[in-house]
């Protein structure tokens, strides 16, 4: 199998990520992404106002989570997930996608620890070097550091 194993990431268990996308076609385009980058359960989310429930339901290895979602946007979204009580929530790797990245979407992500910011729709390599290095961050001996990388 290419996927995780081939990035770095382990398998120690079998990974699992949360799709929250506003649109079902890019929801579609990076849910499939994921499996074919060897996540074993891919969840998609349509709205921010279920992901926060789906989060404490699901407990997923990744959340993958659009800028622009509603009711509430992705990154208020992600403050109040760093604010969880639950270690496993609170701590989740975010990837946020956007359609064009801003100064204040950059600078609003590098507050947001063990995250990453991505033009979508994101190439699959760049997907999968952001997820090897979110993935990485959470282990003993690593940084808590948040990658911002704007792609083109």
């Amino acid at each position: 199998m290419r996927g995780l194993v081939s990035i770095g990431v382990g398998r120690e268990r079998f990974p699992s990520a949360l799709v929250v996308e506003a649109s079902a076609g890019q929801a579609r385009f990076t849910s499939d992404l994921m499996r074919g980058m060897g996540f074993d359960h891919v969840w998609v989310g349509v709205d921010s106002a279920t992901a926060f429930a789906d989060l404490h339901e699901l407990t997923p290895d990744l959340l993958i989570l659009a800028v622009d979602v509603e009711p509430l946007d992705g990154l208020a979204l992600a403050r109040t997930i760093r604010s969880a009580a639950q270690p496993a929530i609170r701590n989740v790797p975010i990837i946020f996608l956007t359609p064009h990245a801003t100064e204040p979407q950059v600078s609003e992500v590098r507050a947001i620890r063990r995250s990453a910011l991505l033009v979508k729709p994101p190439s699959p390599e760049s997907l999968r070097n952001h997820i090897a290095m979110l993935m990485r961050t959470g282990k003993p001996g690593t940084s808590g550091a948040s990658p911002v990388r704007a792609v083109p």
